[in-house]
């Protein structure tokens, strides 16, 4: 009698901590499921309260490439590095950056990277940069998957200096791409690259929007649809690809309404989309052009010799809505006539 009274007690007790483990896992999910829902509402409030005469000056230092003292001046900052470096990219495999970093890591500098395991039609590609970085004893993660389709932001925070990019953190970047490198030390844009990090790199799912800085998922799509329909005169882009159904309407619409529109898109021969998005744009009044070097991997774009955009995103629908991007919005004359030269002078020498 006294064992079945205990049996049974250990039972109630077995049943009494795998229903407080199953109300306790319950309640941890929906609180989950709560807060990003309400991430989702804010985020979808501040995107559609986007205003472009909120735009500001940005005294940014803009490069680009190909430009191969870009890695020089990058891995400059990170020797003269004291307290910080923090990474999140996409490919990561630029053997000169990487060892910079791990003898960062030699003077107790707080390294922490986040790189992307499920890269497109190239899946192990950052694998053994992951795990010279490891044996390094770096903190370094793969992005979360289940946050976001990718994780396909390119920035990097250094002390109190941040770089936002087009890049991936290969040699191809600085040697045969076109892309663009923004570096600047606003504390603003700082705190709220940190937030993202930070947030990234333990795995939680952080929906955040700016007027200043464009982030996806969810917020940049009102913010590139709004800056480009105020386009009075003139729209260049640099893209690596444009699938977006929205984007492409609204800009053969600008077109029509007679505002020059130019692009630049990667090689139609290596993205096959690509050779469609050339055709419709050709049949709609639409200058696009897809040389075979430099590669086309920017994502850039200028309205009115104005607004610049320099960013992660392409203009697809994933990119906008599903990926982790980061880019800037901003407002610079000496930029903005750099960007238009710059993009000009390609132009005109792609057939």
């Amino acid at each position: 009698m006294l064992k079945l009274k205990n049996y049974l007690i250990l039972l109630l007790l077995l049943t009494f901590t795998f229903l407080t483990w199953c109300t306790n896992e319950y309640w941890e999910y929906h609180d989950k499921i709560v807060d990003q829902a309400e991430q989702e509402v804010r985020a979808n409030s501040t995107s559609k309260s986007f205003n472009l005469n909120n735009i500001e000056y940005r005294d940014l230092d803009i490069l680009s490439s190909p430009d191969k003292t870009i890695i020089d001046k990058i891995i400059w900052r990170i020797n003269w590095a004291k307290s910080r470096i923090y990474l999140e990219t996409y490919i990561f495999t630029e053997k000169r950056i990487l060892k910079a970093i791990l003898d960062a890591k030699l003077r107790w500098i707080d390294i922490k990277i986040i790189l992307e395991k499920n890269v497109f039609w190239a899946g192990n590609i950052n694998k053994k940069t992951f795990e010279a970085l490891q044996n390094a004893w770096v903190e370094v993660v793969y992005a979360n998957p289940t946050n976001y389709n990718f994780t396909h932001a390119k920035f990097f925070l250094i002390d109190s200096e941040y770089i936002i990019s087009t890049w991936n953190m290969s040699y191809s970047t600085f040697t045969i791409n076109k892309e663009f490198f923004a570096f600047w030390k606003n504390i603003n844009d700082l705190n709220i690259l940190e937030d993202i990090f930070l947030n990234d790199f333990v795995g939680k799912k952080y929906i955040i929007c700016n007027q200043t800085l464009t982030i996806s998922p969810i917020c940049p799509r009102n913010q590139i649809e709004q800056t480009l329909n105020s386009a009075k005169n003139e729209i260049l882009i640099y893209e690596q690809s444009i699938d977006d159904i929205n984007i492409q309407n609204l800009l053969i619409k600008k077109a029509k309404s007679w505002v020059s529109v130019k692009i630049l898109i990667w090689d139609m021969n290596k993205i096959k989309n690509n050779k469609e998005v050339i055709k419709l744009f050709s049949a709609n009044w639409i200058n696009i052009k897809s040389p075979k070097k430099p590669y086309i991997h920017a994502k850039a774009f200028l309205v009115d010799q104005k607004i610049v955009y320099i960013w992660s995103i392409n203009f697809t629908y994933n990119s906008i809505q599903n990926n982790r991007e980061i880019g800037i919005i901003f407002i610079n004359e000496a930029i903005s006539l750099y960007f238009k030269n710059e993009f000009e002078r390609l132009f005109a020498n792609t057939q």
